[in-house]
């Protein structure tokens, strides 16, 4: 609004806006990758969710946890418990699990390899040692961080990253 330019155009003008942070071309990829991989999961979790769906509507439990290997067992013992529709839908939601866990197992392969490489080894080495940080993890955050340089310190880092707390506010309107 208004308020906003103003502001924003005194501190231009005073030179004390922050520079824009854009990641080399390396880390760009390695975004594109960990946003891929995000995406993937997500797909996975909706098919999971229409899956339960699924058996929820035929008041069947199911596998407790929805695989495609514990998902095809319980099909394999129990097929004669879903109708022809709930049986070609879980199906076909199936074959689509199987599908995006391929895809998962394939995206971690290559975040492993570029994990390994020279230049940024150290660096995954050093994320994989905090508690809960696995493979997956540590891509991300090194992907979404780039240069923990620019940073000047932990608190910093958890602001860009949306884990603080943070106030919006806009013309005076909180």
């Amino acid at each position: 609004d208004r308020n906003d330019s103003l502001l924003l155009a005194r501190l231009l003008a005073l030179g004390e806006t922050p520079v824009s942070y854009v990641p080399n071309k390396d880390f760009r990829c390695l975004r594109k990758l960990g946003r891929h991989y995000h995406n993937v999961s997500r797909m996975a979790a909706e098919i999971k969710t229409r899956m339960r769906w699924i058996l929820n509507q035929g008041n069947h439990r199911g596998p407790l946890h929805l695989d495609s290997g514990s998902c095809q067992r319980w099909l394999l013992a129990n097929a004669e418990c879903l109708d022809y529709a709930a049986m070609f839908s879980f199906r076909q939601f199936l074959r689509q699990m199987e599908t995006l866990e391929v895809d998962k197992a394939e995206l971690v392969r290559e975040m492993n390899l570029i994990a390994k490489r020279p230049a940024l080894k150290n660096a995954f080495t050093r994320l994989r040692e905090v508690p809960g940080f696995g493979p997956v993890l540590s891509f991300i955050v090194m992907a979404e961080i780039a240069d923990f340089a620019r940073f000047k310190s932990g608190d910093a880092i958890a602001c860009y990253t949306g884990l603080t707390e943070r106030t919006n506010e806009s013309a005076g309107i909180r």
